[in-house]
C-alpha cells in the first residue's frame, strides 16, 4: 500500500485520530464536543429545504486549466481584477434557490483572494453570466447556480456560488479546542439507510495485534443542529518506533436517533466533514 502520511511515534495517529486522541487522552472536560456545537447553534438543521453548506474549494472555484501567465495568476491569487464588463440583472431564483446579485459573487472572489499587496497589473473581468457549477458540500456534490467570471487569457471561467443566504450557511471557522493538528478536509462519512449510524473514514495506523498496529472506536455528543464525535485510539504497546505508514481506516458512530439534516463536526475543533449516503447494494 502506498503511504499517505509520514512521522515517528509509538502512537501513530494521523490527521482526525490525531486530534481526537489527545482529547480523549486529555478527559479535561466531561463532555468533549460542546464548544463544537455551540460552532453550530445557528444551523438551521430542520429547514426545508436544508441550507447549502459547502465545504473543500468553498464557494469559489478557480478556472480548472489554471492560466497562461505567471502574472495573471498573481492577479488572481491577489484579487486584483478590473471590471471590463457589466454586470447582469440576476433573476430571483434559479433551480429553486434564492440568488446573489452579480456583484455580490464579485465580492466574494475578491474576498477569497490572498491579502498580499497588488505585485502585478489587475486582471480584466471580460463577462459574467449566469450558470451552474459543481461544488463541494457537506452532503456531497452538488451542481448548483454559479455566477461565471470570465477573465481576458484566461481559457476557463472562475465559478461563484450564487444560492443566497439563508438557503446557503457558511461553516463556522474551526477553532483549536485540543492542541493537536486536524487535517479533516481528507476525512468523510456513509450513513447507511438506517440513519442512525455512521461510517467515517480517516488515516491510521494498520489494524491487526502487532506492535504499533491499533484499534479505534468513536463516541458523539448532539444537538437540535449537529452532531460532534470523536474517535479514540488503541495501539499494542511496542517500546521502539514504529514505521511511518499510514492506512485507510474506518470507524461506526452509533447515533442515539437519525443523523437527518444536522451536520456532522469534529469535537476537536468544530470542522465540519462531509457525510453521503451508503450505496445500495444490488
Amino acid at each position: 500500500m502506498k503511504p499517505l502520511r509520514t512521522f515517528i511515534g509509538v502512537v501513530f495517529t494521523i490527521g482526525i485520530v490525531a486530534v481526537v486522541a489527545a482529547v480523549a487522552a486529555a478527559g479535561s472536560s466531561p463532555k468533549p464536543g460542546q464548544r463544537a456545537l455551540a460552532l453550530w447553534n445557528r444551523f438551521p438543521a430542520s429547514a426545508t429545504p436544508r441550507p447549502v453548506v459547502p465545504v473543500g474549494e468553498g464557494v469559489v472555484l478557480d478556472p480548472a486549466t489554471g492560466f497562461t501567465t505567471g502574472a495573471a495568476k498573481i492577479a488572481y491569487i491577489d484579487g486584483n481584477f478590473t471590471l471590463r464588463t457589466s454586470l447582469p440583472k440576476k433573476p430571483d431564483r434559479a433551480d429553486g434557490y434564492r440568488l446573489l446579485s452579480a456583484r455580490a459573487g464579485l465580492r466574494l472572489l475578491r474576498s477569497s483572494a490572498g491579502k498580499g499587496p497588488a505585485d502585478s497589473p489587475p486582471l480584466a473581468v471580460t463577462g459574467v453570466r449566469l450558470g451552474t457549477a459543481t461544488f463541494q458540500t457537506d452532503r456531497g456534490k452538488a451542481k448548483l447556480p454559479a455566477w461565471l467570471f470570465s477573465f481576458r487569457g484566461v481559457t476557463d471561467p472562475a465559478a461563484v456560488l450564487a444560492v443566497a443566504p439563508p438557503e446557503v450557511f457558511y461553516p463556522p471557522t474551526p477553532r483549536p479546542f485540543s492542541n493537536s493538528f486536524s487535517d479533516y478536509q481528507d476525512d468523510s462519512a456513509t450513513v447507511p439507510r438506517a440513519g442512525t449510524q455512521l461510517i467515517i473514514s480517516f488515516v491510521g495506523a494498520p489494524v491487526g495485534d502487532r506492535p504499533c498496529d491499533a484499534s479505534y472506536s468513536a463516541t458523539s455528543v448532539h444537538s437540535a443542529h449537529a452532531v460532534a464525535f470523536s474517535i479514540s485510539s488503541r495501539t499494542v504497546p511496542f517500546s521502539g518506533a514504529c514505521l511511518a505508514v499510514g492506512y485507510r481506516r474506518s470507524v461506526i458512530l452509533r447515533l442515539s436517533s437519525r443523523l437527518g439534516g444536522r451536520a456532522l463536526i469534529l469535537a476537536s475543533n468544530g470542522g465540519v466533514i462531509p457525510v453521503t449516503r451508503q450505496p445500495t447494494r444490488r
